[in-house]
């Protein structure tokens, strides 16, 4: 029965230690892929959590939504399609949606015109995030900034990390031990 008892609890710690391993590297990917702007983008899709900073361009969700905007056929982007991009607003850097009202520029280098909330701009190709397609997250974009955040950090990697390194070393005693005895 003992012996049942250590192998379940083996079992149990070695999943523990999979799933925090799981977690550590996703969330050093999220933070080594984002993106001057402070946005995570993934490939073609940037990750974003609505919150009080963008609400204005991210009007059509909840706050705390995290919102998937694709980039993937940005060669493809016509007249009429909205469009989320940065701008600058008083030496700060804003999200912001607006309709194409029209295309200029090669394959390589896109000037776009864009009316939001009827005013008349150019973004050019290197501000634009992309366009929504559809994917959100209700409530994970909350979650997603609490684990950025440098509690959520300390509660969910360092603590973690520090108590499978303390069991490493309390198992590596145990076995010495085990092996002075023999």
């Amino acid at each position: 029965m003992v012996m049942i008892v250590k192998k379940f609890f083996k079992f149990l710690v070695c999943t523990f230690e999979c799933l925090i391993i799981f977690y550590v590297v996703v969330m050093t990917t999220f933070l080594l892929c984002k993106t001057e702007y402070g946005i995570i983008q993934i490939g073609d899709y940037s990750l974003i959590s609505v919150n009080k900073e963008n609400q204005n361009a991210f009007s059509d969700f909840s706050k705390g939504n995290l919102v998937v905007i694709s980039n993937k056929n940005a060669n493809n982007f016509k007249v009429g399609d909205s469009i989320y991009y940065y701008d600058t607003i008083d030496k700060k850097y804003v999200l912001q949606k607006a309709e194409i009202v029209e295309i200029f520029g090669d394959s390589n280098n896109y000037l776009y015109s864009v009316l939001d909330n009827n005013v008349a701009s150019s973004v050019s190709f290197g501000r634009v995030i992309g366009r929504y397609e559809g994917i959100h997250y209700a409530g994970v974009g909350n979650i997603l900034t609490f684990l950025q955040s440098q509690v959520g950090f300390l509660i969910f990697v360092i603590l973690p990390i520090m108590l499978l390194f303390i069991y490493q070393i309390y198992s590596l005693i145990l076995l010495l031990k085990d092996e002075k005895e023999i």
